[in-house]
């Protein structure tokens, strides 16, 4: 479960997870017993809109880091699909695997671009901001 201040207890943090998971104003109230109108009062709060956008970007966090930590093992089991005697089976492998391939060679290569183009304003004195 993602991190979130002291500022925050009970009912209110449920109802900032139930809001980061996704749930409605309507959806949200009814699972953490509030009213309808309390939690759409809350979410009009700045900060109570950060700490849920915050519950939001840990959970996304956490999941990215399962499937970092799974990614390998998906490739080498893609890797053995492509032996498969089933010709449909091999074939479809092969395809996620080129296509997977394409994307993370884009991605690379995007990438590469930003970190020059950043390299690039900072040696001329501009400022740079993560989105991090």
């Amino acid at each position: 479960m993602p991190r979130i201040d002291n500022t925050y207890k009970g009912k209110e943090l449920d109802l900032i997870f139930a809001l980061a998971n996704g749930k409605s104003v309507r959806g949200a109230a009814t699972q953490t017993g509030l009213s309808a109108r309390t939690v759409a009062r809350r979410l009009n709060e700045p900060e109570f809109q950060k700490a849920v956008t915050k519950a939001r970007n840990d959970m996304m966090a956490q999941a990215a880091g399962v499937l970092a930590a799974t990614a390998a093992a998906a490739a080498i089991r893609a890797g053995q699909l492509l032996q498969s005697e089933n010709e449909m089976v091999a074939i479809s492998a092969a395809r996620l695997i080129l296509s997977e391939m394409t994307k993370l060679s884009e991605y690379l290569n995007i990438d590469a671009q930003v970190e020059a183009i950043e390299e690039q304003l900072h040696s001329m004195g501009a400022r740079t901001y993560s989105l991090n």
